[in-house]
């Protein structure tokens, strides 16, 4: 079952398009000041934020195992 979501606090909007990460958010999850997050949205629900670095590391990730997976296929296919 995956982690329930956990509030870290409330941003608010500002009339530039800005917002502020909440301190617990930024402690809990890491972040520091010139950190890049990637903004995805989940079919106009919200917002989903995440650190480029760990998306970039989960990719790779995938990318390994999904090459581990194309051989193992491949040796089954050639019995």
């Amino acid at each position: 079952m995956p982690p329930k979501p956990e509030l870290l606090g409330v941003a608010t909007l500002n009339e530039k398009g800005q917002i502020v990460i909440p301190a617990e958010a930024r402690a809990k999850l890491k972040l520091s000041s010139g950190d890049k997050l990637l903004v995805f949205t989940d079919r106009r629900k919200g917002l989903i934020l995440a650190k480029a670095e760990d998306i970039e590391r989960m990719t790779k990730e995938i990318t390994d195992h999904i090459a581990e997976w194309q051989a193992q296929i491949k040796k089954v296919n050639e019995k």
